[in-house]
């Protein structure tokens, strides 16, 4: 049933050893050079495997640890590993189990969304250079009519900086009188 969920998962006691895995876990591991199932199967330290693991971080150890103590109850990260195929950008997720020892560690693969992101990034960047290079002026609002930009000449010709309108509506930035 839990091979429906699109995320490598594991169980790990109290000590970080790993007592369940998700078929994906193994899969992953062996698919991205580490085909020992005694380094990263059920049986095996979790900690051991990221101590050597360059991508996890003793951030990222310290985080789970402390799922494990129940110190907290879950820990979030983002991480990425630079593969042969590319870097590949990863959500982890350690949440403690209520009423027990130990905790589940989930790694949902974000790269799709990371690239989404960059790619938006992008974008924006090039709309604002082109819009603060214009001579016209140019603004953009959200559906709700607030700014969410004015660009250079918009900020001239108006006297306002476009940090005093984001987020505020034309009656907002120029009240009737």
């Amino acid at each position: 049933m839990l091979d429906l969920i699109p995320a490598n998962i594991c169980v790990l006691d109290d000590t970080g050893q790993i007592l369940f895995t998700k078929t994906h876990w193994e899969l992953f591991a062996k698919i991205h050079g580490n085909s020992e199932p005694s380094k990263v199967g059920v049986g095996a330290n979790y900690f051991d495997y990221c101590s050597v693991a360059q991508e996890i971080s003793e951030e990222h150890m310290n985080g789970i640890q402390s799922v494990l103590k129940h110190e907290i109850s879950t820990f979030e990260t983002e991480y990425f590993c630079d593969l042969e195929e590319g870097k590949l950008w990863f959500l982890m997720k350690a949440i403690a189990q209520k009423g027990r020892s130990g905790c589940g560690v989930s790694h949902f693969d974000i790269t799709q969304n990371k690239k989404i992101e960059e790619e938006s990034s992008k974008n924006e960047a090039l709309y604002k250079n082109f819009s603060d290079h214009s001579p016209a002026i140019i603004y953009t609002k959200d559906m709700n009519g607030k700014y969410i930009h004015i660009n250079k000449k918009a900020e001239e010709i108006f006297g306002v900086k476009n940090v005093e309108v984001v987020g505020k509506n034309l009656f907002e930035v120029f009240p009737r009188k």
